[in-house]
C-alpha cells in the first residue's frame, strides 16, 4: 500500500436542525465555529442523487465535528439508534471535576441517562463517567480520569494523559 492514514480527524453527525445543534456543542461543550454555515449545497457525494444539505464544522483540539443536515432527502426515521445498537455512536469528553460538569449541565437541561458512574473493577478503576444526550438524542459522555487507581498501559501523547 502507497498510501497512509496520517491522522483520525473528523466525526460527522447528521441533525435534525443545524443551528439548535451548532449552539448545542459551540455555546455548552466549549467547541469553536472553523467553517461556519454557508449556505445550502448540492452534495451528490453523499451517495444520495439528489442531496442537498448545510453544514457548519466545529473543532476542539486537533478534532473536528462536522453536523450536517439534509434537506433532501428526508429521513423518514428520526430517531437515533440506542447505544447498544451495532453503529450506534457515542462522542467521549475528557473532563476535570466531573460533578461540577454534571451539575453545570443538568441545569441548563441537559438529558443524562444516569447518576455519575464510577469504575470499581477493569482496567479504569476509579474513573468516573456519565451518559447524556445531544438535541438529537445522539449520546455523549463525559468521563474524568482523575482517580484512576492505575496509570492506563500504552503510549500515550502527553495531552491525552489523565
Amino acid at each position: 500500500m502507497t498510501g497512509k492514514i496520517k491522522a483520525f480527524k473528523e466525526v460527522g453527525i447528521t441533525v435534525s436542525n443545524l443551528e439548535r445543534s451548532v449552539c448545542f456543542y459551540r455555546d455548552l461543550l466549549g467547541f469553536e465555529v472553523l467553517i461556519p454555515y454557508s449556505g445550502v449545497l448540492y452534495r451528490p457525494g453523499t451517495g444520495y442523487p439528489n442531496a442537498w444539505v448545510q453544514y457548519t464544522v466545529l473543532y476542539m483540539g486537533d478534532i473536528w465535528l462536522e453536523l450536517v443536515q439534509f434537506l433532501e432527502p428526508v429521513a423518514a426515521y428520526s430517531r437515533p439508534l440506542p447505544l447498544y445498537a451495532p453503529t450506534a455512536p457515542h462522542l467521549g469528553f475528557q473532563v476535570e471535576n466531573i460533578e461540577q460538569m454534571y451539575a453545570e449541565f443538568a441545569a441548563r437541561g441537559v438529558q443524562f441517562v444516569s447518576p455519575i458512574n464510577i469504575e470499581y473493577d477493569g482496567p479504569v478503576i476509579g474513573a468516573k463517567w456519565v451518559y447524556f444526550l445531544d438535541p438529537d438524542g445522539v449520546t455523549l459522555e463525559l468521563f474524568d480520569l482523575s482517580g484512576l487507581k492505575q496509570p492506563l498501559t500504552g503510549t500515550l501523547r502527553p495531552s491525552m494523559r489523565p
